[in-house]
């Protein structure tokens, strides 16, 4: 083999490893970006919950307590919904970019082709 041919065969692994880190290194930032909207959103919906508790617990110590008070209550609980939706769509995202899936009986991590939970044996 010429020295010519081993540097077109170095070329192209040093091309080939190149191009792997940069795939790795674009899943990691999506990862990341994730992680960090992921995060984001638990905190809002953590700040609705404690919304819900002051409002209510205002209202008891005023003595307003009744069920006229409510429809606040009810627009922070869709709120609630709507984050949570939102959290869902992302540990979606999160799951494919990891090509993994949750066992439908426990919510293992698994191998998204897997056909059984390496937990429980859960048929997939």
């Amino acid at each position: 083999m010429s020295i010519g041919d081993k540097l077109k065969i170095l070329k192209i692994s040093l091309e080939d490893g190149a191009e792997a880190a940069a795939k790795k290194s674009q899943s990691l930032v999506e990862y990341s970006e994730l992680s960090i909207s992921m995060a984001s959103c638990k905190k809002k919906i953590d700040e609705v919950y404690l919304k819900i508790g002051e409002r209510i617990y205002r209202d008891f110590k005023e003595g307003d307590l009744n069920i006229s008070n409510i429809r606040e209550i009810l627009e922070y609980c869709t709120e609630i919904n709507e984050l949570e939706r939102e959290l869902k769509k992302l540990k979606k995202k999160m799951l494919k970019l990891k090509n993994k899936k949750e066992c439908r009986s426990c919510g293992r991590l698994i191998e998204k082709k897997a056909q059984y939970c390496d937990r429980c044996g859960c048929k997939q």
